[in-house]
């Protein structure tokens, strides 16, 4: 199972969350399918 990263930096200083849009578990940046809910909606999207 992915551990969460929603602490990763795209290298600009920002913080990025890996989630699934399904359930909304955060999950690793090369996840590509839930380990919760089997979906493949995996999102990025930065965190200011």
């Amino acid at each position: 199972m992915d551990s969460p990263d929603a602490a990763a930096s795209e290298g600009d200083g920002s913080a990025v969350v890996h989630e699934c849009r399904n359930c909304g578990t955060n999950v690793s940046p090369k996840t590509t399918r839930c380990p919760v809910c089997d979906s493949d909606e995996i999102v990025t999207y930065p965190v200011d």
